[in-house]
């Protein structure tokens, strides 16, 4: 080879490495002068065991010997196999990744073996901030996911009852009505209770707040079990709660769930040493038959609720047209 050649194999920015049939080295380029700091003088002549450490491994010198015999190109992953060079000035706290490409040339009818040396370590190096850049999003994301969750459980929970809120149960109600309308004719039936927890004022003045709350979830927890798989119970504000029943057998399907109602407030309240009963007023407006809106149904089962607390309350009623 000319001095032109080598001229030019001194300006690329790779390692370029010939190597004799004994795998001594023939050719030392500029980059790998100044990767390894290995001289020239240094390395001409020099086995390639004597420079690298990974290369002068029995295993890796019987590769190389069987790309010289064979001819066959072999590509060796810096990500599988290491460095091959120590780098100057590296501290190899942080990993150091070379490719290496290996190839039988022949010049002169002479058999030689091309090394040409890949410094990955940069890349490497970005592609790891590149992990960590997506691994702190992803926590970042899911942080956000989480925060966004809890500010949507504040935004639909009740925190004394863990109950849905006024505008979880509207806006659920809303989205049903939306529903079954945009069907056009159906025979689906529900009903909006509004439930009024009689006397919670008296009991919070005569016995503490702190016994009116356990009542407030005492009665969240009745309600719960009194409902069917597919009703809704929601606290609206301080006593008064809200229930849709879904009406599948006309008024009589309502009636058995109010029914189960009464037997589980019937249960008598313990708190520390005090006994109370628990009563309650239930005004009921049922769709179709009462409004298709959800503005006309909670108006008319507010009426009804009126209507039970203004005769005597611990009861329920539906909404009849003689309450407006």
């Amino acid at each position: 080879m000319n001095d032109f050649f080598y001229e030019v194999l001194d300006k690329l920015n790779i390692g370029i490495v010939l190597l004799d049939e004994q795998l001594n080295v023939r050719y030392w380029n500029a980059w790998m002068i100044n990767k390894t700091d290995i001289t020239i003088s240094k390395a001409l002549g020099a086995s390639i065991g004597e420079l690298s450490h990974r290369l002068g491994e029995p295993k890796y010198k019987g590769l190389l010997q069987g790309v010289l015999s064979s001819g066959n190109s072999r590509f060796l992953s810096g990500a599988i196999h290491g460095d091959f060079f120590k780098v100057r000035g590296h501290n190899y706290t942080d990993k150091c990744l070379q490719n290496v490409q290996l190839e039988r040339v022949v010049h002169d009818n002479e058999s030689m073996l091309l090394v040409q040396v890949f410094d990955m370590t940069d890349q490497y190096g970005r592609v790891q901030h590149m992990k960590e850049f997506i691994k702190r999003l992803t926590q970042e994301n899911d942080e956000i996911r989480q925060d966004e969750e809890r500010a949507r459980r504040l935004a639909y929970n009740d925190q004394l009852t863990g109950l849905p809120n006024r505008l979880f149960f509207e806006n659920n109600v809303r989205s049903r009505l939306e529903e079954m309308l945009s069907k056009g004719v159906s025979t689906e039936h529900f009903a909006i209770g509004f439930i009024d927890l009689d006397n919670l004022k008296g009991i919070n003045d005569q016995y503490g707040h702190r016994t009116g709350d356990f009542l407030l979830k005492e009665m969240a927890l009745r309600l719960k079990r009194s409902l069917k798989k597919g009703d809704l119970v929601a606290r609206l504000s301080g006593d008064e709660f809200a229930v849709l029943i879904e009406n599948r057998d006309g008024t009589e399907d309502i009636k058995v769930t109010l029914e189960k109602l009464v037997n589980y407030f019937d249960e008598k309240v313990i708190v520390d040493k005090f006994v109370l009963d628990l009563t309650y007023s239930i005004g009921i407006s049922c769709f179709p038959d009462n409004g298709s809106d959800l503005e006309t149904l909670l108006d008319k089962a507010d009426k009804a609720l009126y209507h039970v607390k203004k005769n005597g309350k611990a009861g329920y009623a539906f909404y009849d047209e003689n309450y407006s």
